[in-house]
């Protein structure tokens, strides 16, 4: 089974990552579709990211990282200079619009990839959280600046240090999304605000 899925409707490509019984968590395997995917996205009006199944985005598969006892741990260094950031460049790099469409949870990376977008809208169900704090890391996946630059400092912080999730209202009010919309109608949505931005770069009225 692919790791991405991708369609494509009115010059419009979706990106779906689709590890669904794994909450869409990136894997070194996951990172690899999802950047050849990015990397196929050439003549699209515009681009909707979004997670199959009940998560947009769980970050990194911690089970990916466990180690046997005694042996080294993993370089997290490595992981992000060869993968997180490549990701985050490769989607703010795309020279179309591009639109996160949050369908569940977005935790760690998975903002990170939403905020990474020109415009990301969420379902009513969906929840944006940093939980670094927890596990002794910081924000990665360009969340440190992102989120800042979006929210400011007050709010990033307490965000960042306390790792409490914000509901998709919240982040509406806030102004870490665009728009909350009902679960139902997300997809919909997200491809009529494609279109909709899409046709403003190719110059259509």
């Amino acid at each position: 089974m692919s790791l991405v899925e991708e369609t494509r409707r009115d010059d419009v490509m979706t990106i779906a990552l689709n590890r669904p019984d794994r909450l869409n968590s990136f894997t070194v395997e996951l990172h690899a579709e999802f950047a050849a995917a990015l990397a196929r996205v050439k003549d699209a009006r515009a681009v909707i990211i979004t997670g199959n199944g009940r998560a947009f985005c769980a970050g990194q598969d911690l089970s990916e990282r466990r180690v046997p006892a005694g042996a080294p741990m993993p370089d997290l260094g490595e992981s992000l200079s060869l993968r997180y950031n490549p990701m985050l460049r490769a989607i703010a790099g795309l020279t179309m619009p591009t639109i996160a469409a949050v369908n569940g949870a977005a935790v760690g990376a998975g903002v990170g990839i939403a905020l990474a977008c020109d415009i990301a809208i969420a379902a009513e169900s969906a929840s944006f959280r940093l939980p670094g704090s927890k596990l002794g890391l910081i924000p990665d996946a360009g969340s440190t600046w992102t989120v800042s630059r979006t929210i400011g400092l007050a709010r990033s912080r307490a965000m960042a240090m306390l790792g409490e999730a914000f509901t998709a209202a919240e982040a509406e009010r806030v102004g870490l999304i665009w728009r909350s919309v009902p679960d139902a109608t997300l997809l919909d949505q997200a491809h009529a605000l494609a279109l909709q931005v899409g046709a403003l770069q190719v110059g259509e009225n």
